[in-house]
């Protein structure tokens, strides 16, 4: 559906005219524009306006006129009484009426009978019809020049308010790019002294500072945020025989997580075997990712799945460094690490040789 703004003057009021009344039975409109270009409609289809038309409409009187009295007809009739031509005059001429296009002009036909009385219409009603007609377009003009102003005005303010938009946005991205930068400055010494501390190497991608500059937990101390996760992160590589480890966004969900005063206490319990509780924590994690991909829980996939992601190679150098504290681990807690024991092979190699060497050595 078009809105009225959007249709030709000569079109919208012409179409108006012709649903307003039985009465009605054609309608020619014919907008004369500002700058002296002519449109017109006869009824729903776009018309031609000759010169003979156009002398016409700008040389006659409004009122009424018979068909053959119309440059709109080829006919002409000759030797009618008054009367006879009076009743043949069933087209209006309505001239003259601005518009913010231009000057609008109508011939409408009417039915010769009034509805009302069925009898031919008389002067009065011809009268009448012509005022209720003009009053009709005069009052249809007004309604759509308000409509036009509205959705002017409309326009005019959604294009300030974009434009604010626009410059709030552009002020908001210069303020995270400001934080952004001043936090990776912050960022980076935090990691030098961590570096120092852990004997590691820690890289970062940015897509780990964009995560850090939305992060939602409290920012006083990035340091303290993180060293947990980097000092888990750094002993699982060196005891993989690396040096260096990465930082990821999942990093700062962990941190975000508060710990329980149970882990806390069971982790003080654990004293040497800390390191090889997490190792196991940390596997049975990647493990339950990888049945969860549907994938075989297999060494390559285990180290793919960890975060971060180590080799195949590495978590059997760790295995096999840690296996009597598996061991013992694994009695200690017979109920962790489900995944681990049942379905992870070099969990169960380890587990069938630490069985073996203890029967060996009597222990």
């Amino acid at each position: 559906m078009r809105l009225s703004h959007n249709i030709p003057a000569a079109e919208y009021y012409t179409q108006m005219i012709v649903g307003l009344s039985p009465q009605v039975r054609k309608v020619y409109g014919i907008l004369r524009y500002n700058n002296e270009a002519f449109s017109a409609w006869l009824d729903h289809e776009e018309w031609n306006v000759d010169q003979k038309l156009k002398s016409f409409i700008e040389s006659a009187n409004s009122g009424w006129y018979a068909e053959y009295e119309l440059p709109i007809s080829s006919t002409r009739k000759v030797g009618q009484s008054g009367l006879e031509a009076e009743l043949d005059r069933d087209h209006l001429l309505l001239r003259n009426i601005n518009c913010a296009e231009g000057q609008l002009f109508f011939i409408v036909q009417c039915s010769p009978v009034s509805m009302s009385t069925q009898n031919y219409l008389n002067a009065s009603e011809k009268k009448l019809i012509e005022q209720l007609l003009r009053g009709i377009i005069n009052k249809a003009i007004e309604q759509r020049e308000k409509d036009l102003n509205l959705l002017k005005r409309l326009a005019k303010s959604s294009e300030t308010s974009i434009l604010t938009i626009q410059a709030l946005e552009q002020k908001l991205e210069q303020r995270d790019q400001y934080f952004e930068n001043h936090l990776g400055q912050v960022l980076r010494m935090s990691i030098q002294r961590l570096e120092k501390k852990f004997g590691v190497k820690i890289n970062y991608a940015r897509d780990f500072l964009k995560a850090l500059v939305d992060h939602q937990g409290p920012m006083e101390n990035i340091e303290s945020l993180l060293e947990q996760e980097i000092e888990l992160a750094s002993n699982l590589a060196l005891l993989g025989g690396e040096n260096e480890i990465h930082l990821h966004p999942s990093m700062l969900k962990k941190v975000a997580q508060p710990v329980s005063n149970t882990a806390g206490t069971e982790t003080l319990k654990l004293g040497r075997y800390t390191k090889t509780y997490i190792l196991l924590d940390r596997y049975e994690k990647s493990a339950e990712r990888v049945q969860s991909a549907g994938k075989s829980i297999i060494g390559k996939h285990i180290g793919e799945y960890c975060e971060p992601s180590i080799s195949n190679a590495a978590i059997t150098d760790a295995l096999n460094k840690h296996a009597r504290k598996i061991y013992e681990l694994f009695e200690r807690y017979p109920e962790r690490w489900p995944i681990l024991r049942s379905e992870f092979r070099s969990i169960a190699n380890i587990m069938e040789k630490e069985t073996e060497r203890r029967r060996a050595s009597g222990a």
